[in-house]
C-alpha cells in the first residue's frame, strides 16, 4: 500500500503515532478509498498521505465536534472499524497534558 508516513504526525497541538495497517479484506489500503468520508483539509493538515494520516484526521474531526481527546480516539476507532474491521488501530496520541495509548483496548 502507499505509505508516505513520517511519525509522529503533528497537528492542533497533538502528536500522533500509529503502528498498524488500515486495509480491507482484499488488502486495499484506506488511502486508495477516495470515497472514505474524511475532511480533506483536515487530512492535509496532518502533513501525511498514509492510512495513519487518515486515522489522525478522523480523530481531529471528532475533536472538532467537541469530543474529549480519549473519546475522540474511541469514536474514530469505532468508525474506522465499521469499514475496516480486521485492521490494527494501535496508536499513541499526546497533547500537552495527556497521553493515550493501547487504543485497541478502548472499545
Amino acid at each position: 500500500p502507499p505509505s508516505r508516513s513520517q511519525h509522529p504526525f503533528y497537528a492542533n497541538g497533538l502528536s500522533f503515532i500509529h503502528s498498524g495497517d488500515i486495509s480491507d479484506a482484499n488488502g486495499r489500503n484506506i488511502v486508495t478509498n477516495r470515497s472514505y468520508p474524511v475532511n480533506h483539509s483536515v487530512f492535509l493538515s496532518t502533513g501525511g498521505r498514509s492510512d495513519s494520516a487518515i486515522f489522525f484526521a478522523v480523530i481531529l474531526e471528532y475533536i472538532g465536534f467537541g469530543f474529549s481527546l480519549d473519546e475522540a480516539v474511541a469514536q474514530a476507532v469505532r468508525e474506522l472499524r465499521q469499514a475496516y474491521p480486521k485492521s490494527s488501530y494501535n496508536c499513541m496520541i499526546q497533547s500537552e497534558d495527556q497521553l493515550i495509548d493501547g487504543i485497541d483496548k478502548l472499545d
